[in-house]
């Protein structure tokens, strides 16, 4: 079945997972302004993105401060699959309302040249912090816990049903107690039943 294969799809994925500073924006800035460079450099962008600071512990405080889980979605440009997660994946109301409830997401470029503070206070360029945080391709979102380590990341491109389905996944904490092959294994019948009538293409 379809819904298996993007299963597979992304479970393999997981298995293989495994800064002189600039001047920083304000955090009002960060919470309302589109990243200009970002913008100008052509990347795709969702309204409900949030602006780095720059200083990822402050992007994690402000997080918090909404209550919400940090996410660094790693892109590049000229990524075919990050085209497809922004002009697929976000544009089903279902997904992108999930993650505007639950996620504070930050878009960050793979071989960008902004000067960034990583969480241990290393100050380093974004393409050498990319490495830091072994992205190796793109898409890669790295979902944070509230002390800053990483809780979970989704390497590569998900179809929607399991893109969502990590989302939920990390959102619930079960990431805590569960592997993700068999959180989606337990939780498989209630997902292709939410997905049956739901046209994804």
């Amino acid at each position: 079945m379809a819904f298996r294969r993007y299963l597979k799809a992304i479970l393999i994925g997981v298995i293989l997972t495994g800064l002189a500073l600039a001047a920083p924006l304000s955090l009002a800035q960060a919470a309302a302004d589109v990243d200009p460079r970002m913008a100008a450099e052509g990347f795709h962008m969702q309204p409900w993105q949030k602006v780095t600071t720059l200083d990822l512990n402050k992007d994690l405080a402000l997080a918090k401060a909404e209550g919400k889980i940090l996410v660094l979605m790693w892109e590049q440009l000229g990524c075919v699959y990050c085209a497809e997660m922004h002009n697929v994946n976000f544009q089903i109301p279902r997904i992108a309302d999930y993650i505007q409830k639950n996620f504070y997401v930050v878009q960050m470029n793979m071989w960008g040249e902004r000067a960034f503070r990583d969480f241990d206070g290393e100050d380093m360029a974004e393409e050498e912090l990319a490495r830091r945080h072994r992205v190796s391709g793109t898409p890669t979102l790295e979902y944070r816990k509230p002390a800053g380590k990483e809780a979970f990341r989704m390497p590569g491109y998900a179809d929607p049903p399991i893109f969502l389905g990590v989302f939920e996944y990390v959102a619930t904490g079960e990431y805590e107690t569960v592997g993700i092959n068999d959180w989606f294994k337990r939780n498989a019948k209630r997902l292709r039943a939410a997905w049956k009538d739901t046209a994804v293409n």
